[in-house]
């Protein structure tokens, strides 16, 4: 008996008993026709033996916010497996603008994840992406990709450049100060 009424406290212990009524909506949804953000990263379906054969499939793809213009506003990255990936940028009050093809960003490849990063430190973010496949996608269609900000919305793609142009099945990549010092200035590659 002890033990059930002290699973008993616990449970409402860990629920919560505060008194303050929770909220009937946290989040509002908005719809593509309000915000301009139509991107859908759409997998047909696929039978139980293609599955087993290709693992990653259902891995899903990436998401990345980051004020690539530097106005204040978060604008948004969404990779793609099938489809290219798509940038929006923000135009202030829920609004997007898609602008994938005029930066420069079409991608043909397996997008598994995106991260921005100001990679060599000129005070615009950059985009880099984790490429993958099915197995047995040759190695230079997995190399991962690294779309360098001009500071005009326009993007060049330089992994190879900064020797990040990693050709295995990658799924994301993080960046970080291991040392203390800023990213930028760093070669890779050496």
């Amino acid at each position: 008996m002890l033990k059930r009424f002290l699973v008993l406290v616990s449970l409402s212990i860990l629920i919560g008993c505060s008194s303050d009524p929770v909220p009937s909506e946290v989040f509002t949804k908005l719809a593509p026709n309000h915000t301009g953000i139509s991107f859908e990263n759409t997998i047909a379906d696929i039978d139980l033996e293609r599955f087993q054969t290709s693992p990653y499939i259902y891995n899903g793809a990436g998401v990345a916010l980051g004020d690539l213009n530097n106005n204040g506003l978060p604008d948004v990255f969404l990779t793609g497996n099938l489809v290219s990936s798509r940038l929006y940028l923000n135009k202030g009050d829920f609004k997007f603008e898609d602008i994938t093809e005029q930066a420069g960003l079409t991608t043909v490849n397996w997008i598994a994840g995106v991260s921005m990063v100001d990679i060599n430190g000129n005070g615009y973010l950059d985009i880099y992406l984790s490429v993958s496949g099915e197995p047995g996608t040759p190695p230079e269609n997995r190399a991962n990709k690294l779309f360098i900000n001009n500071g005009d919305m326009t993007f060049t793609e330089s992994a190879s450049e900064y020797g990040i142009d990693d050709k295995s099945y990658g799924t994301h990549a993080v960046f970080f100060d291991y040392n203390g010092k800023r990213l930028s200035g760093y070669v890779f590659n050496e």
